[in-house]
């Protein structure tokens, strides 16, 4: 079996849940990038909220190739992205 990995976004501006449509051949560079949208994410709440007390959460499971991080406020859960395994299917 072959998969392949997408990155999901949902933030509290949106209520959309937003599903990456890049596909990343392996777990790491998914993961990679999501640890890069979380940071990214941080810094620009931090920077353009004052007011709020962010808080960071990212929990890495390497043998079941789960991830899932978020940003929360007050124990409100204001961004989170996770990545998402997906089985390819060969015709």
């Amino acid at each position: 079996m072959k998969y392949v990995y997408t990155i999901v976004e949902k933030s509290e501006d949106s209520n959309n849940i937003e599903e990456d449509f890049v596909v990343y051949g392996s777990f790491e560079k998914a993961l990679s990038v999501c640890k890069d949208l979380l940071k990214q994410e941080f810094e620009y709440l931090e920077s353009s909220y004052e007011d709020m007390e962010l808080q960071e959460d990212f929990f890495i499971n390497q043998e079941k190739e789960i991830c899932e991080g978020s940003i929360s406020d007050d124990d409100e859960v204001v961004y989170s992205v996770s990545v998402k395994k997906v089985l390819v299917i060969h015709w």
